[in-house]
């Protein structure tokens, strides 16, 4: 993983934190935390100094496929097995439970508007509606 920080080029690998230099996705969230999900079924949060390790379950069939972030801060995970979501005012973990089309099954990718959510899984296309309180 590289870093560009306007005068320096930072190369970031698990000498550095990482947990694999193999990662799929990184998206950065409304706080500048940059979410890492990578190859080993792990997730990252890097805060611009470290690197936090989420591992959210020892399930190696668990694939972390995508992640966005809520407009109440949430932040919704997109796996083989359905949508996680990590509260990060309580730093807990909770599963959504929507449908049987998408609970237990992969969902692919995840797209946020406003406060809707858009769940792509190999079942079709769902739209979720999230009271924000």
């Amino acid at each position: 993983m590289l870093k560009f920080d306007g005068h320096n080029l930072y190369n970031f690998n698990t000498n550095h934190g990482l947990t694999s230099n193999f990662v799929n996705t990184i998206r950065k969230d409304s706080k500048g935390n940059i979410w890492i999900l990578t190859n080993d079924n792990d997730f990252l949060k890097y805060d611009g100094y470290s690197f936090y390790n989420y591992r959210y379950s020892k399930d190696n069939s668990k694939s972390f496929l995508d992640v966005k972030e809520f407009s109440n801060g949430e932040i919704y995970f997109a796996t083989s097995k359905g949508i996680n979501i990590l509260n990060p005012k309580t730093n807990s973990f909770y599963k959504l439970k929507l449908l049987d089309e998408i609970d237990n099954h992969m969902v692919r990718r995840l797209i946020v508007e406003d406060d809707k959510l858009w769940i792509l899984s190999k079942n079709g296309l769902f739209s979720y509606q999230k009271k924000c309180s």
